[in-house]
């Protein structure tokens, strides 16, 4: 089957609805068994996270961290200007605020760019005795002995990025869980480390503070960083979730009384739904965007000052001074998205790379990653300076980015990424080329685009629709949460409907259609244009939909 969108149609598992078994069971096995998954593994109680001792160098690193406080020595904590690091350097300012510490947050800008430098180490000598990292600093092996060498500098970092061989030498105490031999605590971003480390040093101390109040953030920083979720990250997720809905439905003093004025306001702001629980969608959609907006185009330290505010009205302000710069965000990346679209579009090139002089550097991965998606081209997005080309590359499905730029690496003054993403800074001179020798390379990998949409099973939309979906599916579906990396949200394909209105809406079109051989109709939720396009009043077709707490979402579709 070839669907409206044209990816090739997949359906994992075809369940037979028989009145011998129980229909809620059938739907519930199949998810779990097509994610590998058991009963128990969905219990997200606290008690069931790994231990903090099973995370090396921890002991070593909650040492020195106590003796700076003890001692009133300044620490500076070094963070990063995406959500894990804001969310990740919040958490360790609260705590250490707390028990009395002497601490500063410092938040690069993408001016300034990511990770330590030898000059940041300069100034951080002047007024530190201890700096902590926190997303960054895993590969900085030579500003670090820099910063050893020339001032003796304490240093502890807080990473989860991937180590190279360098990394090992490393002369800072270094609290990775890729060093870990247990694989229990990999996936854990900055966020979850941190809470690690508080809730280490809260033991060794004997504190009182309730570490559980920063699983907010937690799950805010695991979510925007697209941690997979797994064992640890269920947890975590699904906890940082239950607080957010807490905070969600009490009175605003109480969220003020327990140290939440900044994330309640947050919340306040994006969700006016009282009814329907906060979920990782709109922690993807709502609240990650509004925390990234501040480092992307003005100061992370923003984003942070909301999350530790204590005040509800000075939150109040934060949140909308975001809010308004979000919506310029926005703005920003339409209008580089529309101009950048424009060109591409008439490209022949299978690898797009283009840059202009006016674009905004904070926007370029968005863009990149919008365009990649339309087009299922690999595409770069460049700021061109006077004398650097700045850059983010995006990936399509299938193929591994940091591989294919890893043969170009000499073209470069620094980059980085993984297999979907990349960031890269060059000479402006070598513009031209890389562009050139990007195809060339893509050319000899023989690539090409497999475009396919896996549903997991057939569900009968007559089945679990009657004014209003099944409570039973509502509840497996829940039971399933939080979605992400490694456990994506159920995809169904339904019975025959016949598509009888579309409307717009705020966000998204609104379909209504009638299921055949019934006298039932329902609406259907679209939020993909390329979709709706293509869908006409009258056709008749199979629906591809997941459902959630907004209703039954049309993802594609099997024309009859």
């Amino acid at each position: 089957m070839i669907s409206v969108c044209g990816r090739n149609v997949v359906v994992k598992a075809r369940a037979c609805y028989d009145e011998e078994y129980d229909f809620y069971d059938i739907v519930l096995t199949t998810l779990l068994s097509l994610r590998e998954l058991s009963l128990e593994d969905l219990d997200t109680k606290l008690k069931h996270l790994p231990s903090f001792e099973l995370l090396p160098n921890i002991e070593m690193a909650v040492s020195k961290i106590i003796k700076a406080v003890k001692n009133k020595e300044r620490i500076i904590l070094y963070g990063d200007y995406d959500v894990d690091g804001v969310t990740s350097t919040t958490i360790m300012y609260d705590f250490l605020k707390q028990i009395g510490a002497n601490v500063v947050p410092v938040l690069p800008n993408r001016n300034s760019g990511y990770g330590l430098s030898k000059d940041i180490m300069d100034i951080f000598s002047k007024y530190a005795n201890l700096v902590i990292t926190l997303d960054n600093g895993t590969t900085a092996t030579e500003e670090i002995s820099y910063a050893k060498e020339k001032y003796n500098l304490d240093i502890v970092i807080l990473d989860h990025h991937k180590i190279n061989e360098n990394a090992k030498e490393n002369k800072a105490i270094l609290v990775n869980p890729n060093l870990a031999l247990d694989s229990s605590l990999k996936g854990l971003c900055t966020a979850g480390l941190s809470l690690y480390m508080t809730g280490a040093i809260r033991k060794a101390l004997n504190a009182d503070v309730d570490i559980k109040n920063y699983l907010d953030l937690v799950a805010l920083g695991t979510v925007a960083d697209v941690m997979p979720i797994n064992h640890i990250n269920r947890i975590l997720i699904s906890k940082g979730l239950e607080l957010m809905n807490k905070l969600k439905d009490m009175p605003y003093e109480n969220a003020v009384d327990m140290g939440k004025a900044g994330m309640r306001a947050l919340i306040d702001y994006i969700y006016k739904e009282k009814n329907s629980k906060l979920t990782t969608k709109d922690i993807g959609f709502f609240m990650a965007p509004r925390i990234n907006a501040a480092g992307r185009i003005r100061k992370p330290l923003l984003a942070l000052k909301l999350l530790s505010e204590k005040n509800y009205q000075k939150a109040k302000l934060l949140a909308s001074n975001l809010n308004n710069i979000n919506n310029e965000r926005k703005k920003l990346s339409n209008n580089m998205f529309k101009e950048a679209y424009s060109i591409a579009s008439q490209s022949q090139e299978k690898f797009i790379v283009i840059g202009k002089e006016h674009w905004h550097h904070g926007v370029l991965g968005i863009v990149a990653g919008r365009l990649s998606n339309k087009l299922k081209k690999p595409t770069g997005i460049f700021y061109l300076n006077h004398e650097y080309a700045v850059g983010s590359v995006r990936s399509v499905e299938g193929l591994d980015i940091h591989k294919l730029l890893s043969k170009l690496s000499d073209m470069f003054i620094k980059w980085g990424g993984h297999a979907g993403a990349a960031g890269i800074t060059m000479k402006k001179t070598y513009f031209d080329d890389f562009k050139s020798r990007i195809n060339q390379e893509l050319e000899k990998e023989s690539f090409e685009v497999e475009k396919s949409i896996e549903i997991d099973m057939e569900l009968p939309l007559n089945i679990i629709y009657n004014n209003g979906i099944d409570k039973n599916i509502m509840n497996i579906i829940n039971m399933l949460s939080p979605y992400g990396e490694l456990n994506p949200e159920p995809v169904f394909i339904s019975e025959e409907i016949a598509i009888s209105m579309l409307y717009a809406k705020s966000f998204g079109v609104k379909i209504k259609s009638k299921i055949l051989n019934t006298q039932k109709e329902l609406e259907l939720n679209c939020f993909d244009e390329e979709l709706y396009s293509n869908i006409e009043i009258g056709q008749r077709l199979k629906a591809i939909y997941t459902i959630d707490s907004y209703g039954i979402n049309l993802i594609d579709a099997v024309i009859v």
